[in-house]
C-alpha cells in the first residue's frame, strides 16, 4: 500500500488556468467541462498524489479523474489501471487537496 497527498493553492492556480496550452495538457476533455477552478484544482491535486502514491512521473493526460454513480471520486491510469487506488478530493476556501491510497494488485 502507498500513500500521496497533493494541496493545491486555487488563487495561484487559477492563473495558470488562464493558459489554454496548460488546460490541454494537464486535463483531458471529460474532465474541463466544469472549468470552476476549485473543481480542476481537486482534479489536479488527485493527479499530483496519485503520481506520489505511484513513486513515479506519469503523463497527465494518462491519468483520468471521474465520479462514480454516487459522485465519489475515482482515478484511472489510462490505458489500464496497474494499481487499485483510493482517492479523496476536497476543496476549502482557498485549498483543494487529494489523498491517494494505491493498493497493488500484484501481491507477494
Amino acid at each position: 500500500m502507498n500513500i500521496g497527498i497533493d494541496l493545491v493553492h486555487i488563487p495561484s492556480f487559477q492563473r495558470q488556468l488562464q493558459n489554454s496550452a496548460f488546460l490541454e495538457r494537464a486535463f483531458l476533455p471529460s474532465e474541463r467541462t466544469r472549468r470552476d477552478p476549485a473543481h480542476l484544482a481537486g482534479i489536479f491535486a488527485a493527479k499530483e498524489a496519485y503520481m506520489k502514491a505511484c513513486g513515479e512521473k506519469k503523463e497527465w493526460l494518462s491519468l483520468e479523474i471521474a465520479a462514480d454513480a454516487s459522485g465519489k471520486p475515482i482515478i484511472s491510469e489510462l490505458p489500464h489501471n496497474p494499481h487499485i487506488a483510493s482517492v479523496s478530493i476536497t476543496h476549502e476556501h482557498e485549498y483543494a487537496a487529494a489523498v491517494v491510497i494505491i493498493f497493488s494488485k500484484h501481491t507477494a
